[in-house]
C-alpha cells in the first residue's frame, strides 16, 4: 500500500491544476473535423454492414450510388451532427486527459509505463463518452 504522504508529494509537484485547455481544444477540433469530413464514407460503410445482401458485390462507389438513388444525396450526411459532436468530445477527452495525466503518472511511476497507463485511461474515458453518440449516429443512418 502506498503511504498517504506519497500522494501529497505527487500532488504538490504536479497538481492537475496545471491542465492546459489547448490539448482539449486541439484534440476536439482535429477529431471532429477529420470524422466530419468522412461522414459520407461512414454512412455507406454502415449501410453495407447493416444490409449486406442489398450491397453484396458492390464497391464503395457503387454502394454510394445505391444510397443516393434510394434516399437522395442528403442521406450521405445522415448522422453528421452526432459524428462531429461525439468525435469532438472523444478527441478532446482523449488528448486532453492524456496530456494532463502524463505528468501525474510520471511523478508516481518514473518509468515509460506511465505514458501507457495515461493513454489507456484517456482512451477508456474517451470511449465511454463516444459510445452514446455513436449509437445515435448508427440509428440515424440505418433507420
Amino acid at each position: 500500500m502506498i503511504p498517504h504522504s506519497v500522494f501529497l508529494i505527487a500532488l504538490e509537484n504536479n497538481p492537475l491544476g496545471s491542465i492546459d485547455p489547448r490539448y482539449f481544444i486541439a484534440g476536439g477540433l482535429c477529431a471532429s473535423i477529420s470524422h466530419g469530413i468522412t461522414t459520407p464514407v461512414d454512412v455507406v460503410k454502415t449501410r453495407i454492414q447493416s444490409d449486406p445482401q442489398k450491397y453484396d458485390g458492390l464497391n464503395v462507389l457503387e454502394a454510394s450510388k445505391v444510397v443516393v438513388n434510394d434516399d437522395g444525396s442528403g442521406a450521405l450526411l445522415k448522422g453528421f451532427g452526432p459524428t462531429v459532436t461525439g468525435y469532438g468530445l472523444e478527441g478532446a477527452a482523449k488528448f486532453g486527459i492524456y496530456e494532463s495525466l502524463k505528468p501525474v503518472f510520471v511523478g508516481y511511476l518514473e518509468t515509460n509505463s506511465a505514458f501507457i497507463i495515461a493513454s489507456v485511461v484517456a482512451g477508456g474515458v474517451a470511449s465511454v463518452i463516444l459510445c452514446p453518440l455513436e449509437r445515435t449516429r448508427i440509428r440515424l443512418v440505418t433507420d
